[in-house]
């Protein structure tokens, strides 16, 4: 028999992931907000190296109580985690066996642990995004973990995508995390892409900084760094080492797409720091270790401002 599987929170990282496992045989509900799925409901297309393939007729759904009663194999968490406060004690309305939490960011798998005895993990490494019914995907694919929970899931998005399994969900998702951070919270704080502040110098400096700081924290926690589908995370160490031109070639790598801070950002949308910044900087606390210039982006996006280039290096500078 197929699974059934629920995906909660269809945006682009959703709708493919939905796509990927109905296409390899899955029952499919995607669960998200109206705005978003009504103009999809009845078809788009998935762009993908070079390819173009139309998807149609969806299984959407819009309010929670539509699936009540309906029992899942997996439900797969897709929104953003700055909903979990909200959505968490909903979880018991979902009748599923397992969860697989996909949410960029660190803290987000305990969270979930709390209201359910069954919780995997995710890391997408794809870029995706979506504009006028076209869903573009880039290279990478799936992280699972821990191995035991995740191979019938895995089995099935092995037939589109590539997928790496980990036995302990930690090591993949602060790898993850360093891939979250690249070109991210600094392009939120200035409110400029990544190419428009990597010409100046001081922009590379800072990035390479505040990579530092969060390898640092990995170290000192002890995690080990994996390499995640795509991304040769384990050679993330040599990065801020590089010769400026060709660490802004990293700024070009998700393309058209705006990262996700400043996306959400430019849109009025409540940003992800809870799980990017704040949480990894509860983590540095904890184990007496400095992170200043995180600490300093942070304040910056908790105080929803946006500063310049000059006052940002400034300000960093005095940290010290």
């Amino acid at each position: 028999m197929s699974m059934r599987i629920l995906v909660w929170g269809a945006g682009p990282v959703g709708l493919y992931l939905g796509v990927c496992l109905e296409e390899a045989g899955a029952e499919v509900h995607f669960l998200g907000r109206r705005k978003v799925l009504e103009p999809l409901k009845e078809g788009f297309l998935i762009e993908e190296e070079g390819a173009r393939q139309e998807v149609k007729n969806l299984r959407v759904f819009f309010d929670l109580e539509e699936v009540r009663g309906t029992s899942y194999d997996w439900a797969i968490i897709a929104f953003k985690s700055h909903h979990n406060l909200a959505v968490a004690p909903q979880l018991s309305t979902v009748q599923a066996r397992k969860i697989l939490v996909v949410q960029n960011g660190i803290g987000n798998e305990e969270f979930f642990m709390g209201y359910h005895n069954c919780v995997a993990s995710g890391a997408f490494t794809k870029v995706v995004h979506i504009k006028d019914g076209v869903l573009k995907a880039s290279k990478g694919g799936i992280g699972l973990a821990p191995e035991g929970i995740v191979e019938d899931l895995s089995a099935l998005f092995a037939l589109r995508t590539r997928v790496a399994i980990y036995p302990d969900y930690r090591p993949m998702k602060w790898s993850k995390l360093l891939l979250n951070i690249l070109g991210s919270p600094i392009a939120c704080a200035l409110n400029l892409p990544p190419q428009d502040y990597m010409y100046d110098k001081r922009g590379i400096w800072l990035e390479k900084i505040l990579l530092k700081e969060f390898l640092g924290l990995i170290r000192k926690i002890g995690i080990p760094l994996v390499n995640l589908p795509g991304y040769p995370v384990k050679l993330f160490p040599l990065l801020p080492y590089l010769p400026a031109g060709l660490f802004r070639r990293i700024s070009k790598a998700r393309g058209e797409k705006l990262p996700s801070l400043l996306a959400d950002s430019r849109e009025g949308r409540p940003l992800e720091i809870g799980a990017l910044l704040l949480n990894p900087l509860k983590e540095a606390e904890k184990h007496n270790y400095p992170m200043p210039l995180a600490s300093l982006i942070y304040k910056i996006l908790e105080g929803t401002r946006t500063t310049t280039l000059n006052s940002l290096y400034k300000e960093y500078l005095k940290t010290f």
